[in-house]
Formats: structure tokens, C-alpha cells, sequence
């Protein structure tokens, strides 16, 4: 049985199902299933510039982690690499990560994940919002992942499901920023990782981590539960 969980659904916009995003402060990474996605972690290429089986398109610069600057702001990966976008100043449109996938099964379910992190704030004080979608396909997927989200520089597990009856079964994916033109006050600063698609039937979001409250209060509840049967065993072994 998979593990069932309560959270609160944070965001916000998907054209064909709700969003959600879990912070990962609450959860243990890496519980999701990473498929589909060729690289999806970027683990291979030539760091994080040019990782392998992305096309790299626009005017815009991507960088590693001390280059761009989020690891002030962010509690980043150890393992394998991340993708960075790092904006400049001007009217660099159209910036982007993108791959398309191809194979998908048809008439399935399926769910498009990725780990998130949006410094825009907490860098620059400018709140752009970092998407990653279907390249406006029709009923695409869409995760909208905005800085001026609680602990947005903290990073979140975001995840959306679709259906290829609806998208059909090639998808190009891309990321990118958004509003893809910049001022001086707007500048970009985000970074993601573990790009996937899963079978939705195969998908296990990751698990919060039990609170230290609700990890007493179930201990507590332990000891209680121990203690009457100390005091009902007697009782009950006289009343038979």
C-alpha cells in the first residue's frame, strides 16, 4: 500500500489538474520515481551548462551553483548536478531547457514532477516566477513556481498529472523563466532538478517527515494505551 500523507496544496495553476508543491523542509528526498526523462537529473554533460539530451535555447545564461550565487539561498542537492538559470540585465527573451519525450503510452496517466527552487526574492527582491510545461500543447501540464512562495529559496517537490489521451503521447518539456524580459529590479534566479514523467500508477510523492509534536503525541498515545491494558487486564481476567 502506498503511504497516505496530508499536506496543503500551496500552488496553484495547471491547465488540465491542480499543482501541488511540498516543501523540502517537510519531506525525505528522492521517495519519488525519476522515468522518462532522459537526464532528468542532470547528472551527465558538461556541468550544468550543458547537460546531455537538453537543448539549451535563448539569450539567457546558464550557470553552476557558486556562479549564479544560490547557494546562499538554497538548500541544494549533493548528489549529482542541478540545472541553474542566472538572467542579465536586458531584453534576453526566450530562455529555456528543453527535450522532447517520446513513446508515452496512450489513453495513461501520468505525472510530471521536478525538485524547484526560486532565489528570485531572496536574491533580488523580484518576484519571477520559474515554469516548466508542455510547450503550450493542448491540455499540457504545467508547474508555475513563483519566488515570492513561502521558502521558495528552500526549494519544493512539485508535481501535476496528465493524461495522453489529452497531450498525446510525444511531449516536448521545457523550462524557462517568466516574464522572459528584464530590468535591472528583475532579475532571475532559479534552479531545478529530477526533471520526470512517471506512470501515474507507478508515482509515490514523497512522504513529509513526521513532526517532533506529532511524534510525541503518538508516543504519548502509546503509553497510554500500554497503561490501560495494565490496569483493564485484571479487571477483565475477574469479570470472565
Amino acid at each position: 500500500m502506498k503511504p497516505r500523507f496530508l499536506f496543503l496544496p500551496l500552488v496553484l495553476s495547471a491547465p488540465s489538474a491542480q499543482a501541488v508543491l511540498v516543501s523540502l523542509n517537510a519531506i525525505t528526498p528522492g521517495t519519488e520515481i525519476v522515468a522518462l526523462v532522459a537526464n532528468g537529473g542532470f547528472e551527465l554533460g558538461s556541468g550544468n551548462t550543458n547537460p546531455t539530451n537538453w537543448t539549451r535555447g535563448g539569450g539567457a545564461r546558464f550557470d553552476t551553483p557558486a556562479n549564479a550565487g544560490l547557494t546562499e539561498y538554497s538548500n541544494l542537492p549533493t548528489v549529482g548536478k542541478v540545472a541553474y538559470y542566472n538572467s542579465v540585465v536586458g531584453t534576453n527573451a526566450g530562455g529555456n531547457f528543453s527535450q522532447t519525450i517520446s513513446g508515452l503510452d496512450p489513453d495513461t496517466e501520468y505525472v510530471f514532477s521536478a525538485y524547484l527552487w526560486n532565489n528570485s526574492v531572496a536574491a533580488f527582491g523580484s518576484s519571477r516566477n520559474l515554469v516548466m510545461d508542455m510547450a503550450d500543447i493542448p491540455n499540457e501540464a504545467q508547474l508555475v513556481f513563483a519566488g515570492n512562495t513561502e521558502n521558495a529559496a528552500q526549494g519544493y517537490f512539485a508535481y501535476v498529472t496528465f493524461n495522453t489521451a489529452n497531450t498525446g503521447t510525444t511531449i516536448p518539456i521545457r523550462i524557462f523563466p517568466q516574464p522572459t524580459t528584464y530590468s535591472t529590479a528583475g532579475l532571475q534566479m532559479v534552479a531545478w532538478d529530477n526533471v520526470a514523467i512517471t506512470r501515474a500508477v507507478d508515482f509515490a510523492a514523497p512522504v513529509p517527515e513526521p513532526s517532533a509534536a506529532l511524534l510525541g503525541g503518538l508516543g504519548l498515545l502509546a503509553l497510554l494505551r500500554r497503561d490501560r491494558g495494565r490496569v483493564e487486564g485484571p479487571h477483565a481476567a475477574a469479570c470472565r
